[in-house]
């Protein structure tokens, strides 16, 4: 259970994104609570992803967008310019809808993050990909074949694969973009069993278009929707509040309730 004491790994005030004179993003306010899971839900458009993307700075790779406001991790603002923007990645990991599979072996896809930052030595990478492996859910399945090509995965193994990669650079965070929204059932339950099984030990923030998914996964909600085009954060809180209680109109038309559960 979320205690309301409880420090935020983030901390959003003011977030605003452009691309020219459109707006994506407008004054987002968010407290991310810290080893837990938050949902971002809401309607397509409504910059969820680039809500995400501004979390660890993979934002700055598409220059043509402005941001304003501030995004504070672990109380520090992470557009301070002696940030170093790959180590607050590998603090705050990602995980994207479609997985990233690199050529090679599938041992060498878990450790290739671990390896180029220096985190793991030669010696020392097969206790690593093993460990994370069994955190992504993937071990049973792999273990006697850690030497064949990472593309003979099915896609939802692969996406396993890209969780415990992520893994491998002992993030702090895990920022998960609709990691199951390409996958079958039992795949996504694999993704989902991990998801809860990391619950207290990382901070994971889920963006999601499944509403069973975010009821059944998060202990918190923000829900972003779209105002005159732009999104805005209508609420946020607990996930039981949320769903049954919402306070704004956009919240229960995106629900579809009365705000009752």
């Amino acid at each position: 259970m979320f205690d309301r004491n409880s420090a935020a790994a983030f901390e959003v005030r003011g977030l605003t994104v452009r691309s020219g004179a459109r707006t994506i993003l407008h004054d987002v306010n968010l407290d991310i609570p810290a080893g837990q899971i938050t949902g971002i839900i809401g309607p397509s458009g409504a910059g969820k992803s680039t809500l995400l993307r501004c979390l660890n700075r993979l934002i700055d790779l598409s220059p043509s967008l402005d941001v304003e406001g501030t995004v504070r991790f672990a109380g520090r603002d992470v557009r301070e310019s002696a940030v170093d923007p790959d180590d607050l990645r590998r603090r705050v990991g990602i995980v994207f809808q479609q997985p990233v599979t690199f050529p090679g072996t599938i041992v060498r896809n878990v450790v290739f993050a671990a390896r180029k930052l220096g985190l793991v030595s030669r010696k020392g990478e097969a206790e690593l990909a093993e460990r994370c492996l069994r955190d992504a859910g993937l071990w049973d399945e792999v273990k006697d074949r850690l030497r064949l090509p990472a593309l003979s995965l099915s896609v939802g193994q692969q996406q396993r694969l890209a969780i415990a990669r992520a893994l491998a650079g002992d993030p702090d965070v895990l920022l998960m973009d609709e990691p199951t929204s390409a996958l079958d059932p039992r795949s996504t339950e694999a993704i989902e069993q991990t998801a809860s099984a990391l619950r207290g030990r990382k901070t994971i923030v889920l963006v999601t278009h499944h509403l069973e998914q975010a009821r059944r996964l998060a202990d918190w909600i923000a829900c972003i929707c779209a105002v005159d085009g732009r999104g805005e954060l209508m609420e946020a809180g607990f996930c039981a509040d949320v769903f049954c209680q919402p306070t704004r109109d956009e919240t229960r038309e995106y629900l579809g309730i009365s705000g009752r559960c």
